[in-house]
């Protein structure tokens, strides 16, 4: 063979490797395939904004519905009626969004972060009744009962939020040492007492 076929054919061999290779790693940046790491952590970002959403607009309901049963003027029980039916809606969208955020976790999440996904749509499911109702219209929701469902809900965020973190690989692994001791210097710097 001559030389500049020679050159030529190793020109294009390297040239088709190159090209190979770099069209192997391309990922296009807003196109998440079903599964990874980045559509997982868009499901779950998803899911905890939907989750507190629903949790403040269950909050919004429960304190309309104890200030509608405070005694008062006529004027007012028809002012925070009207305004308790326009958070209703407000509380519909949010448990549609949040069903969606669910599916979504269910549809890509591994199972750990989806039992514990369904943990926490249990806690908030329980928000809206929470509160009850008295023995009469006076008494008005019981706040203690609200409350506890409110720290329950709060544990189970916190087990999805470990959950999710320990799937999405965002934890140290025990052989990242200056990453540990960082972590927990920062840690030790948000919880010292002031």
């Amino acid at each position: 063979m001559e030389t500049a076929t020679l050159m030529a054919a190793v020109g294009r061999s390297a040239t088709s490797a190159g090209a190979k290779r770099l069209l192997s790693n391309y990922r296009p940046s807003g196109v998440p395939r079903t599964g990874s790491p980045e559509d997982r952590g868009g499901a779950y970002r998803a899911f905890l904004d939907a989750a507190s959403r629903l949790a403040s607009a269950s909050l919004r309901v429960h304190f309309m519905m104890y200030e509608k049963d405070e005694p008062g003027s006529d004027e007012v029980r028809r002012t925070a009626d009207s305004m308790l039916l326009d958070l209703h809606v407000r509380l519909q969208a949010a448990q549609d969004d949040f069903s969606s955020a669910l599916l979504g976790i269910e549809l890509c999440g591994v199972s750990y972060v989806i039992e514990a996904a369904g943990n926490l749509a249990e806690e908030i499911g329980k928000l809206p009744q929470a509160g009850g109702k008295g023995k009469n219209a006076i008494e008005g929701y019981d706040h203690a009962a609200y409350e506890e469902a409110v720290e329950v809900a709060r544990g189970a965020r916190g087990k999805f939020l470990e959950a999710a973190r320990h799937d999405l690989a965002y934890n140290p692994s025990w052989w990242q040492f200056a990453r540990r001791y960082k972590e927990r210097q920062f840690r030790k710097r948000t919880e010292a007492p002031r």
